[in-house]
């Protein structure tokens, strides 16, 4: 076969070949790029889904201690995503209320460590369903309010060791007593081992 004439080479260039294969590629491209871009929309999706809108929310500024009064520079309104969200936030101000438990600066506000609006003092720190009883004591436990004791008896030989009441909740602390909160249902067990003798507390630690 001879060398190829210009004539020849000429025949070879064909430009529609040339324009539809360049169709082509740019065609498959749009498809892969519409295929990363729906890809990153909806991982996109999925991250607005996880965490959603954001919530005003209150969060304390300072710590406070179990029986603090919330003060104005206590707390800020701060917004967080719906999935950081904790359960009960507290929606209202809660300057002027009791806290319930210790907190500390940075934590939200939530109703169950605040006590009902309008309570304060040793009332504020009663749990439900639990009514507050002074416990003379001569034991000289390093007991605060916060603390959860077991209430023994040490009266007459037949009732003493027995365990009255247990995980009473301490809410004040004496010279020479405690004031503990403890279930409704026991505090007439609880009257009637003080009647026949002393109490003792035992603290409990962490379970």
């Amino acid at each position: 076969m001879g060398p190829s004439t210009p004539t020849a080479r000429i025949k070879q260039f064909d430009p529609r070949r040339n324009t539809t294969m360049f169709w082509l590629l740019s065609a498959a491209l749009a498809v892969l790029t519409a295929g990363v871009v729906h890809r990153q929309l909806a991982a996109a999706d999925r991250a607005v889904q996880a965490f959603g809108t954001r919530h005003e929310v209150v969060r304390f500024t300072t710590d406070l201690h179990m029986g603090s009064l919330i003060a104005p520079g206590d707390v800020e309104v701060d917004q967080v995503p719906l999935a950081l969200l904790p359960r009960s936030p507290v929606v209202d101000d809660p300057v002027g209320r009791t806290v319930t438990a210790a907190v500390l600066a940075g934590e939200i506000a939530v109703e169950a460590r605040l006590a009902p609006d309008g309570l304060f003092g040793l009332a504020a720190l009663i749990p439900p369903a639990s009514r507050a009883v002074t416990v003379p004591t001569d034991v000289d436990l390093l007991v605060q309010p916060g603390h959860r004791v077991d209430l023994i008896s040490a009266g007459d030989t037949y009732e003493r060791g027995r365990v009255v009441t247990d995980m009473a909740l301490v809410i004040d602390r004496g010279e020479d007593s405690i004031t503990v909160a403890v279930p409704q249902d026991d505090v007439p067990d609880l009257i009637d081992a003080l009647a026949r003798g002393l109490v003792v507390p035992a603290l409990v630690g962490s379970e």
